[in-house]
């Protein structure tokens, strides 16, 4: 029976089914895992206030990587253990690019999405037939002025986790993006076919699972990960043993050990049945 020190899962595609749920199947093998001395970590690209309580306060679970590992929280101590915040200047200069081009954008702190108020309603349009309204009401805030509560959230001691933009011109997001990679090693993540998230070119789910196997002396040999999209492949190369989704993406797909079933047939239950049967 292989020991299973630290778990890293995704949520998004993973974890979850297409309604947003963790089956039954995936609990219980999650939990099993626990019992055979597992950390579970859930490791994701949502800000802190776009995860659910269920996830949040799933027994056992102690560290939680947002932001796609801007952010790295400790939740029985209730504070950040890491974090890997985007330049301030950098950031001036992205949101400037992102208004000149006209897209919807984003910039993430202390687990909240602020949203110019002039493109709030343009957000919740874009997503208004999908479950990502629900999402989108709940972690995204729309403010006068993004660059004051950058300032204001500066001078509190927070820093930028994450920007996030979505553009209603097919190609647009392209062309914001090799824009930015000509003057920036951001890390650059294309997370759907319009949207891109931007965020430090330190912050990546596999280094901060690795971190927190560093924390807890867990050697990678013991460190597990299971994940399905562009996000995910750092935290599955770095893992010692991975597994992607059958839904994963064909790079998420190429990075880890073996792929499992979908996230509509329990594909995580059975990659982490196969980890502890190996």
């Amino acid at each position: 029976m292989a020991k299973i020190s630290l778990l890293g899962i995704d949520l998004d595609g993973t974890a979850f089914t297409e309604d947003k749920k963790i089956t039954p199947e995936t609990e219980e093998a999650l939990k099993k895992a626990q019992r055979q001395g597992a950390e579970i970590v859930f490791s994701t690209g949502r800000p802190f206030h776009g995860i659910p309580p269920s996830v949040i306060h799933f027994p056992g679970t102690r560290y939680l990587v947002t932001s796609n590992g801007a952010m790295t929280l400790d939740l029985e101590q209730e504070k950040p253990l890491r974090g890997n915040f985007l330049d301030p200047a950098f950031a001036e200069k992205t949101i400037r690019l992102l208004s000149e081009e006209g897209v919807i954008y984003t910039v993430f702190i202390q687990g909240y999405g602020y949203v110019p108020e002039g493109q709030f309603d343009r957000l919740m349009d874009t997503y208004k037939e999908t479950w990502l309204r629900t999402y989108m009401e709940k972690s995204r805030r729309p403010v006068k002025d993004v660059f004051s509560q950058m300032e204001e959230s500066a001078s509190q001691g927070f820093g930028i986790e994450n920007i996030w933009m979505i553009s209603e011109i097919p190609g647009k997001r392209d062309e914001i993006a090799s824009a930015i990679s000509s003057w920036s090693d951001a890390h650059l993540i294309l997370s759907s076919t319009r949207a891109l998230e931007i965020v430090s070119p330190k912050a990546d789910k596999g280094t901060e699972l690795l971190a927190i196997a560093s924390h807890l002396h867990i050697p990678t040999d013991e460190v597990y990960a299971i994940g399905d999209s562009a996000n995910d492949i750092g935290m599955l190369k770095a893992a010692g043993h991975s597994a992607a989704m059958g839904n994963a993406t064909p790079q998420a797909k190429e990075a880890a050990d073996f792929v499992t079933e979908d996230n509509s047939h329990n594909g995580a239950a059975a990659a982490i049945e196969r980890f502890l049967e190996d």
